[in-house]
């Protein structure tokens, strides 16, 4: 199973465009792309 990111590079800092404004950060707040692949046929939760 994979999680798999265009907006987000393995090992990468998080774009100021996907972090939190608000509490002292001033980002973006706009969610990343992410998707699963390779989920098991009957999984019993992703989270």
């Amino acid at each position: 199973m994979k999680l798999i990111s265009h907006d987000l590079q393995d090992g990468g800092k998080l774009p100021n465009r996907h972090v939190f404004n608000g509490m002292g950060y001033d980002g973006d707040n706009i969610s990343p792309h992410l998707m699963w692949d390779d989920v098991p046929a009957e999984p019993k939760a992703l989270w």
